[in-house]
C-alpha cells in the first residue's frame, strides 16, 4: 500500500488542486451581457459549449468590454477544463489595458498566473519516453507562473493577492526542490522556499485582518511543511471556526492530517469521516480514509475475517470512490494499484502506476508508484527492471540512511535470489541497525541458519556460537510475536521460521526442537483442514490428515522420538511417513499426467524426490524395528531396499551383516561380514562394522602389535581416510585398555603406563578436532584424566554432558565410577542403578528377538536361542559388584549396618551371577568381615542382638570362604594372606562377637526394663493429665451455666423494670389527658389558673414589650436547663436572699440556626431558638420545695416527672438560672443521653397547651420534681 505519511503530504496538496471542480466556479455565470453601441444595447454570450475563442475576444475588444467580463470569460473557459482558451483570452486582455492604468492590469495579471499554477498542478513532474518530448512539465508552468507574478508586483508590490500568490508559487517550488533533486542542497532549497510561503501568507493575513482564509489554509500548510505539526493544527482549527461551512479547500483534512502526524490516527480519521460526510464527492477524503483503513487491516493476518472485512471496506468503498471521482488523482492511483498487485492485473497495476509517478510532485507518492510497479517486475521475474524500480523508489525517499524501507527489502530479496547471500547478510545488518523490522529478523535469522549448517557440513571446527545466538535470537522475536496480544503489527505463524528453529536446536536443545515440531504439526493439520474441507468428527478424520502431511515432518518427529527411546510411537511415525510419501508419490503421477494432456508447463508441479524419502523412511523404519527387536521384520525391510530400489545401498547391507553377526557369530554372521568387506572394503561405514567385529571377537593381549583391531583401524588410517574418527576413537579405546592393564610398580613401569594414556588422549583429542560434538571421543579423554592423572572433578564435567548425548551404559558406569571417587555416594548408587536397569532392559529385548525360530538349522538354532535366553536374564556382575562397593564405602563413612547388609546383598547377587568366582566368594566373605569389625565398634544404644547373632553368622561363613578361596589355583590374594586372616576370625574376632553379645543381651535386658518403668511412669502422668483436663473442662462449663443464668436474670430484671416505666408512663398520660365530654377525643387537661387578675395583668404586660414572669412551670423547667441540674442547698440563707430577690424578667428572642454545645460543669449560656438570661423565681412560689428524686444508674433510677417535649419544630430552648443574681449553689446532675428542654410559651397559661407523653425511649436520668399546686 502507499506510505501513510508521504499519502497525507499528497493529500493536502490535493486537496489545493480541486481548482477544475465546479464547486470552485460558481461565480462563472452560463452567460453574460455585453454592452454595444453607445444605446446601451446588451448581447448575451452563452457561456456554456464554448469554442475556440478569437470571435468572442474579437467582439470583447470591438465593444471596449469591461475588464469583468474579460476575466469572466476565462473563468468561464477554465470552468469548462479548457485552460489554454483561457489563457489565451487573458493574455489578450492583458495586451488591451496595457495602454491603460497600470492598475487596471494586476487583476488580468493575477488570473493569468493563477491558471499557470493550475496548469502545473496537471503536469507531469518529468516527461516520460512514452511522451512527446514538447510536453511542458511542472517546472516549466510554475517558471511562467513567476514570471507573471514578477511583473505584477513590478506595477504594485503590496497588491494583497499577489501575497498569496506568491505563497503558492514557494510551496509548489519547494515540493519540485526536492522531486527532482536529491542530497542536503534539495533539502536547504525545499526548508527556504517554505519559510518564504509562510512569510507571503502571514502578510496575506495581516493584510486582511485575519479574514483571507486561502491565506491561513496556506499558513498551516506551511507550519505542516515545517513539521511544526501542533501550530498547523490550531490555525486549522482557526480556520474551522471562522468558516464551519467551509469544504473546498476542507480544513478538516488538514486538521486529521495533523492528527496522524502526531500520532493520533484515529482522530485523524473522524477529522476525514466528517470531510466526507459534508462532502460526499471529495476524492481526498475517500481516498484517505481508504489508507487508513488499509493499514487497520495490516494488525491481522491475511486469514483473520478482520483483515477481509478491512481490506474489502478500504478498496470497494473508499479507493474505488475515490478514483472513479477523479481518475487523475496521483495519490489514488498510488493507493488503488495495490489492489491490482495482489490481483495480479498487470495492465492496470501499470497504468496507475505512471499516474503516481508522473502527475505528482510529492516524493512519497512517486516512491510508492515506483515501488508497486518493481513488485510487479520482480513478480514476473524481471530481475532487471525490478532492481531499477526497488532502486528509483528508495532514492524518492532519500535512499542511503533514509529512504524506502520497503524498497531496500526488495533490493535484498534481489541479491539473496542472484546468490550474493554475503552481501545481502551485509545490508540487513546494516538496515536491522534502524529497523527492528519482524520482516528483516525473518530473513537475517534464516540466513544466519543456512550459514550454521553450511559450516557443519564443510568445516565442523569453525566457530558459529555468535550466528548461532543471533539466528535464535531474531527467530524467536517472530515467534513470539504470533502470541502476543499486544503487538501493534502481528502475523502469523510460519512453518519455514518454526523448521529452522527446530532444525537449530536439534543438537544444543532437542526438546525445544520437538516443540517446534509439534507447532509445526499443527499448523499443517489446520492448514490441510481448511483446504480439503475434512470433518473433525469423521471416524478416519486423523487418518486423512496424517496422509496429507508433509511426510518429511513424519520422519523428523520420528527421528526424535526414536532418539527419546519411544520406540513404539517412533514407528507408527515412520510407517505413516511411508504410507504418506507413497500417496504423494501418485498425486505428483496425477498432477504431471493432467497438466501434459492440458499442454501447461510442468516446472511448477511439486517436483519432491518421493524416492529418496522412501528410502530413507525405509531405513529408519528398519532400524525402529531393530530397536523393538522385530529383528525379521527389519531384515525383510533391509533386503526390500536392496532388492527393489537401491542395490548399493551400504548403508542397509551393513546393518544386514550386523544382525548377521548378532544371530550366529560363530558361522553365517562372519561369513556374511567378510563377503561385504571383500565386496566394498573402501567403505567407512564397512571397515567400521569390521573393526567393531574385530573389537567383540578377539582375545585380549598386552602386546599392541599383535591386537588385530589395532592394524585394522592403523590400515584404514593411513590407506583410507587420516580424518576417520572411528578408527581414531577405536585405537584411543585400544590404548585405554592397554594402558589401564599395565604394571605400575617401578618407576619406568609407571612412564611407560603415562605415555600409553598420552597416546590414548592424542587419538581422542583429534576425533575431538574433527567432531567437536563426538561424545564418544569426549568420554575416553575423561576415562584417561580419572585412570591416569586422578583429575575426577573435570572427568565428571565431560560425563555430565556426554550423559545427554550418549545413552549407553557406559556412561552411567563412569559416572558411578567418577562420584565414588569424589565420595559423592548418593549419586555413585543412583548412576550403578540406571546402568543395571539399562542394562536388563537390553537384554531382555535380546531375548526377545530371539524368540522366534529362523531359517536354517533348527536344532543348533534353537540351542543357541536357549542360551541366550538363560544368559539375558543374568544380572550383571560388574555393575553388581560396583554397586555393593559404593554401599560397603557408604556404610563405613556413615557408619550404617544397614548399608553394609546392603552391600553384602548386591555382592551375593553377583555371586549368584557366577557361583564359581573366586573373586566374588572372597568379596562376599570380606564384607562379612567389615560387617563383624562394624558391630563390634558400635556402642550399645547403636546395635542390637539380633545385628551381633547375624554378624556372627556371616563371620562362619566368612572363615569357610576364606579357608576355600585359599585353596584354588588362582587366589585373588596370596594363600597365606587368606589363610590368616581365617585364623584371625577363628580366634580374636569370633571372640570379641561372644563377648560382644553378652554385653549387648545384658545392656538390651536392663534397657527393657529401664523403658518398661519408664512407660509405667509416662502412662500415669497421661493419666493424670487427662483427669486434670476434664476437671478443668467441668469447670469452665460450671462458669458458662453460671453466667447464663445471670445473664437470664439480668434480662427478666430489664423486662420488668421496663414494664414498670411503660405503666408509669400510661399513669401519667392518664393524669394529663381526659375525654373531651362534647368531641369524645382525649385532650390535655386545663390547668388551674393562680391569680387570674394578676394573670391577665401579665399577659397584657408581655403583649407590650415581650416578657414574660416566671410561673408555675418555671421551678419545673429549671430543673432541666442546660442538660445539668442545678439544686440550692435547703435550710441555707441562699433560699432566704432568693426569696427576698425582686421579680426578674426574661426576654425571648427567636435566633435564626439553633447552636447546640456540650454541657460544661460552668453554667453556659445555650443557643436555641430562643435566648433566656436567666430564670426569675416569682415570690409566689418561694414557699413551694423542691423535691429530689432517687439517684441512681441506668435503669434503675427512673423520673417520676419526665421533662415534657416541646411541640415546636425550630428546636429547644435551654432554661437557665442566673447564678450572679440568684446566688444558688448547683452541682452537676448526671449526662443524659439526650437532653429534653422545655419552651416558655406565652400563652400556656390562657391556652394551657397539652403536655406530650414521654415516650419509653427516653433515657432515664436522675432530675427534680417541682410539684406544682395546680396540678395537685
Amino acid at each position: 500500500m502507499a506510505g501513510v505519511n508521504g499519502a497525507v503530504d499528497e493529500a493536502l496538496n490535493r486537496d489545493y488542486d480541486s481548482l477544475l471542480k465546479h464547486a470552485r466556479w460558481y461565480n462563472a455565470p452560463q452567460a453574460i451581457d455585453i454592452p454595444i453601441g453607445e444605446e446601451g444595447e446588451e448581447v448575451e454570450i452563452p457561456l456554456q459549449d464554448l469554442e475556440e475563442p478569437t470571435e468572442l475576444c474579437q467582439l470583447l475588444e470591438t465593444e471596449k468590454a469591461e475588464r469583468k467580463h474579460w476575466i469572466t470569460v476565462a473563468l468561464s473557459y477554465a470552468k469548462a477544463n479548457k485552460l489554454d482558451y483561457a489563457l489565451e483570452v487573458l493574455q489578450q486582455a492583458q495586451n488591451i489595458f496595457a495602454r491603460g492604468l497600470p492598475k487596471d492590469r494586476l487583476p488580468v495579471l493575477g488570473c493569468i498566473s493563477w491558471i499557470y499554477l493550475l496548469k502545473s498542478r496537471r503536469a507531469p513532474r518529468v516527461v516520460s519516453e512514452a511522451q512527446d518530448p514538447d510536453t511542458k512539465t511542472k517546472e516549466h508552468y510554475l517558471r511562467e507562473a513567476t514570471n507573471v507574478m514578477n511583473e505584477a508586483m513590478r506595477i504594485n508590490p503590496a497588491h494583497p493577492p499577489l501575497y498569496l500568490t506568491r505563497g503558492v508559487v514557494n510551496l509548489l517550488r519547494a515540493a519540485l526542490a526536492t522531486s527532482t533533486k536529491t542530497g542536503q542542497a534539495a533539502e536547504n532549497e525545499r526548508a527556504d522556499a517554505i519559510n518564504q510561503a509562510l512569510k507571503c501568507f502571514d502578510e496575506a493575513v495581516r493584510l486582511s485582518d485575519e479574514r483571507n482564509l486561502l491565506a491561513l489554509m496556506g499558513r498551516a500548510r506551511s507550519l505542516y511543511l515545517l513539521r511544526k505539526y501542533s501550530q498547523a493544527l490550531n490555525t486549522y482549527q482557526e480556520v474551522l471556526r471562522k468558516q464551519p461551512k467551509m469544504k473546498d479547500p476542507d480544513p478538516r483534512i488538514g486538521i486529521g492530517a495533523c492528527m496522524w502526524q502526531m500520532g493520533y490516527h484515529d482522530h485523524a480519521k473522524t477529522a476525514w469521516e466528517r470531510a466526507r460526510q459534508l462532502n460526499p464527492n471529495s476524492n481526498i477524503a475517500h481516498t484517505l480514509l481508504g489508507i487508513y483503513t488499509l493499514r487497520e487491516s495490516e494488525k491481522y493476518g491475511t486469514d483473520d475475517r478482520r483483515f477481509e472485512t478491512l481490506y474489502s471496506q478500504a478498496m470497494a468503498d473508499y479507493l474505488k470512490k475515490a478514483y472513479s471521482l477523479d481518475k487523475q488523482s496521483s495519490l489514488t492511483s498510488a493507493a488503488f494499484s495495490t489492489y491490482f498487485l495482489n490481483t495480479k492485473r498487470w495492465d492496470q497495476l501499470e497504468a496507475l502506476a505512471k499516474k503516481a509517478i508522473e502527475q505528482t510532485d510529492i516524493n512519497a507518492t512517486a516512491s510508492d508508484g515506483w515501488f508497486v510497479r518493481a513488485r510487479k517486475e520482480h513478480e514476473l521475474g524481471n530481475t532487471q527492471q525490478a532492481n531499477d524500480a526497488y532502486g528509483r523508489a528508495d532514492q524518492a525517499r532519500g535512499g542511503q540512511n533514509a529512504g524506502f524501507f520497503p524498497a531496500k527489502f526488495g533490493l535484498i530479496q534481489l541479491t539473496i535470489e542472484s546468490g550474493d547471500i554475503t552481501s545481502a547478510k551485509f545490508r540487513l545488518e546494516k538496515l536491522f541497525e534502524r529497523h527492528k523490522a519482524l520482516e528483516i529478523m525473518t530473513l537475517l535469522g534464516c540466513i544466519y541458519a543456512e550459514d550454521i549448517f553450511a559450516a557443519q557440513k564443510a568445516n565442523p571446527k569453525e566457530d558459529k556460537s555468535a550466528e548461532y545466538r543471533k539466528a535464535i535470537r531474531m527467530l524467536e522475536t517472530v515467534r513470539k510475536n504470533w502470541k502476543d496480544d499486544k503487538a501493534k503489527i502481528k502475523t502469523k505463524p510460519d512453518s519455514a521460521v518454526l523448521l529452522y528453529l527446530a532444525r537449530l536446536y536439534e543438537m544444543e536443545a532437542p526438546l525445544e526442537s520437538e516443540k517446534c515440531l509439534a507447532e509445526v504439526e499443527s499448523l499443517q493439520r489446520q492448514a490441510i483442514t481448511d483446504e480439503q474441507h475434512f470433518d473433525p468428527n469423521a471416524e478416519d478424520f486423523n487418518e486423512l490428515i496424517q496422509e496429507h502431511m508433509p511426510p518429511q515432518l513424519h520422519n523428523n518427529v520420528g527421528c526424535f522420538l526414536y532418539r527419546d527411546e519411544a520406540y513404539e510411537q517412533a514407528l507408527q511415525r515412520f510407517e505413516i511417513a511411508l504410507n504418506a510419501t507413497l500417496k504423494l508419490h501418485e498425486k505428483q503421477i496425477e498432477e504431471k499426467q493432467k497438466a501434459e494432456d492440458a499442454g501447461e508447463n510442468t516446472a511448477d508441479l511439486d517436483v519432491t524426490d518421493t524416492d529418496a524419502l522412501v528410502t530413507t523412511i525405509s531405513y529408519n523404519l528398519a532400524r525402529t524395528q531393530e530397536a523393538l527387536g522385530q529383528r525379521q521384520h527389519a531384515i525383510q525391510t533391509y533386503e526390500g531396499l536392496l532388492s527393489r530400489r537401491h542395490p548399493d545401498y551400504t548403508d542397509a547391507a551393513a546393518r544386514l551383516a550386523y544382525l548377521a553377526l548378532i544371530e550366529s557369530p560363530q558361522d553365517a554372521g562372519p561369513k556374511k561380514l567378510k563377503a561385504m568387506f571383500d565386496a566394498d572394503h573402501g567403505h567407512p561405514e564397512v571397515r567400521a562394522l569390521m573393526g567393531w567385529y574385530f573389537h567383540s571377537s578377539k582375545k585380549k593381549t598386552a602386546n599392541i602389535a599383535e591386537d588385530q583391531e589395532f592394524r585394522h583401524y592403523k590400515h584404514t588410517l593411513q590407506q583410507y581416510d587420516k580424518h576417520d574418527v572411528y578408527s581414531l576413537i577405536g585405537m584411543g579405546n585400544i590404548h585405554l585398555a592397554i594402558a589401564r592393564d599395565m604394571p605400575r610398580n617401578t618407576e619406568p613401569e609407571k612412564e611407560k603406563r603415562t605415555k600409553m594414556y598420552q597416546k590414548a588422549y592424542e587419538f581422542f583429542d583429534k576425533a575431538l578436532q574433527l567432531d567437536p560434538r563426538n561424545a564418544f571421543a569426549a568420554q575416553g579423554i575423561a576415562v584417561a584424566l580419572c585412570d591416569d592423572k586422578k583429575n575426577f572433578s573435570e572427568a565428571l564435567q565431560i560425563l555430565v554432558k556426554v550423559k545427554d548425548t550418549i545413552r549407553d551404559i557406559s556412561v552411567f558406569q563412569n559416572l558411578g565410577h567418577v562420584y565414588c571417587e569424589l565420595k559423592q555416594y548418593s549419586r555413585s548408587i543412583d548412576s550403578y542403578e540406571t546402568a543395571l536397569q539399562k542394562q536388563i532392559q537390553q537384554r531382555q529385548k535380546r531375548h526377545d528377538s530371539l524368540q522366534p525360530s529362523v531359517n536354517g538349522d533348527a536344532g543348533e538354532t534353537t540351542n543357541g536361542l536357549n542360551g541366550h535366553a538363560k544368559a539375558d536374564h543374568k544380572e550383571d556382575a560388574q555393575i553388581l559388584a560396583c554397586l555393593s562397593r559404593v554401599w560397603l564405602l557408604k556404610g563405613k563413612n556413615d557408619k550404617s549396618i544397614l548399608s553394609h547388609t546392603t552391600a553384602l546383598d548386591l555382592m551375593q547377587r553377583a555371586l549368584a551371577t557366577a557361583p564359581d568366582s573366586p573373586h566374588l566368594r572372597f568379596n562376599v566373605a570380606f564384607i562379612q568381615f567389615q560387617i563383624v569389625l562394624l558391630v563390634n565398634s558400635l556402642s550399645d544404644a547403636e546395635r542390637t542382638l539380633d545385628d551381633l547373632v547375624t554378624a556372627k553368622t556371616g563371620l562362619e561363613e566368612a572363615i569357610a570362604t576364606f579357608e576355600e578361596v585359599a585353596t584354588v589355583p588362582n587366589p585373588p590374594y596370596p594363600k597365606a594372606m587368606l589363610e590368616q586372616r581365617a585364623a584371625m576370625s577363628k580366634g580374636t574376632m569370633m571372640k570379641q562377637v561372644d563377648r560382644a553379645m553378652q554385653q549387648q543381651s545384658d545392656y538390651e535386658r536392663a534397657n527393657t526394663e529401664k523403658l518398661a518403668e519408664a512407660k509405667r511412669r509416662r502412662e500415669e502422668e497421661l493419666r493424670a493429665r487427662d483427669a486434670a483436663a476434664q476437671r478443668r473442662k467441668e469447670e469452665e462449663e460450671a462458669r458458662e451455666a453460671e453466667v447464663r443464668r445471670k445473664r437470664e436474670e439480668y434480662q427478666e430484671e430489664a423486662a420488668r423494670k421496663a414494664e414498670e416505666f411503660r405503666q408509669a408512663a400510661l399513669i401519667r398520660e392518664a393524669a394529663e389527658y381526659t375525654t373531651d365530654e362534647e368531641t369524645g377525643d382525649r385532650v390535655k387537661r386545663q390547668k388551674k389558673k393562680k391569680g387570674e387578675g394578676r394573670s391577665k395583668k401579665r399577659k397584657a404586660r408581655d403583649d407590650e414589650d415581650g416578657f414574660i414572669e416566671h410561673d408555675e412551670d418555671s421551678d419545673s423547667q429549671a430543673g432541666h436547663t442546660g442538660g445539668r441540674e442545678r439544686t440550692p442547698i435547703s435550710g441555707t440563707d441562699d433560699d432566704k436572699e432568693q426569696d427576698k430577690q425582686p421579680k426578674k424578667k426574661r426576654k425571648l428572642e427567636r435566633k435564626a440556626r439553633p447552636v447546640k454545645e456540650k454541657p460544661s460543669r460552668k453554667p453556659k449560656e445555650k443557643e436555641g431558638k430562643f435566648k433566656s438570661q436567666a430564670v426569675v423565681v416569682d415570690s409566689d412560689d418561694s414557699e413551694e420545695e423542691a423535691a429530689e428524686t432517687p439517684q441512681g444508674s441506668g435503669s434503675e433510677a427512673v423520673n417520676d416527672a419526665p421533662t415534657p417535649k416541646t411541640g415546636g419544630e425550630d428546636g429547644d430552648v435551654d432554661m437557665q438560672e442566673d447564678d450572679a443574681q440568684s446566688g444558688a449553689k448547683t452541682r452537676p446532675a448526671p449526662r443524659q443521653r439526650k437532653q429534653l428542654r422545655t419552651i416558655a410559651d406565652d400563652d400556656e397559661d390562657e391556652e394551657g397547651e397539652d403536655v406530650p407523653v414521654v415516650p419509653s425511649s427516653v433515657p432515664k436520668s436522675t432530675s427534680r420534681v417541682v410539684e406544682d399546686d395546680d396540678d395537685e
